[in-house]
């Protein structure tokens, strides 16, 4: 069994997806209000979620599309 080493670059789109949801939200909070709207609901978590699956998917180039969206379709879930 090969070892893997940690890729601190596995953890993108976790900050993309803060980055665009919380900045946004704060944006549209304290920056550049939106009258009669909450900040963080201006721009939806999906759009944030979104994003970050993109960056996601770019990531590793050594995998076909088809073999990405295989990987993330996969279910982790154990047989009774």
């Amino acid at each position: 069994m090969e070892k893997k080493t940690p890729n601190g670059k596995a953890l993108l789109p976790v900050f993309v997806f803060l980055i665009l949801y919380i900045g946004s939200g704060i944006y549209f909070e304290y920056i550049s209000p939106i009258e009669g709207k909450m900040g963080f609901y201006v721009v939806s978590t999906v759009v944030a979620f979104m994003a970050a699956h993109a960056v996601a998917l770019v990531q590793n180039r050594s995998l076909s599309f088809d073999e990405k969206i295989k990987i993330c379709a996969k279910t982790n879930r154990q047989s009774p």
